[in-house]
């Protein structure tokens, strides 16, 4: 068993433990784990199913921090299935909640999520315009990597 199997064999057992005790929020970190296991797998649509589930707990839960995390990694799943209007909804989503709680990496994240969704379906304007957004909360911060992420992100 590889190494990937082996983390999702105990994310599995996470799962099982959340749900015995009723534990929605460790439920949902373990369907996030599990998710990503999956995009590691190759099997994006399993990935999304268990971020579905990772995001109707946070929901449930009004957990608004891990219903931006779960929206993000969903966006990535849709992103993988080539579902752009979906993943973008969900990157959307993503950055509504962290600006709301002034998250700015997660701002910087979520624009750079955006740019790339925007650059990789030819719309190249939009894309820029996301990337100039990342650049100037990094510039903001003082986020010297991001800087240089997003000045290649320009530069693309």
């Amino acid at each position: 068993m590889g190494e990937m199997e082996q983390s999702k064999a105990m994310h599995e057992k996470q799962l099982a433990a959340a749900q015995a005790s009723a534990d929605k929020a460790e439920q949902g970190m373990a369907y996030s784990s599990l998710g990503n296991c999956y995009v590691a797998l190759g099997d994006v649509e399993k990935a999304k199913e268990m971020h579905e589930e990772h995001l109707k707990i946070a929901q449930d839960t009004q957990d608004v921090e891990a219903e931006g995390r779960a929206s993000y990694n969903l966006g990535n799943s849709f992103y993988a299935l080539g579902e752009m209007d979906r993943a973008k909804e969900m990157y959307e989503k993503d950055l509504e909640i962290k600006e709301k709680a002034g998250n700015k990496s997660g701002e910087i994240k979520a624009y750079a999520s955006l740019g790339w969704l925007h650059e990789s379906s030819a719309e190249y304007p939009k894309a820029l315009e996301m990337y100039q957004k990342r650049l100037e909360l990094a510039e903001a911060g003082d986020d010297i990597m991001e800087k240089g992420k997003a000045y290649s992100s320009l530069g693309s």
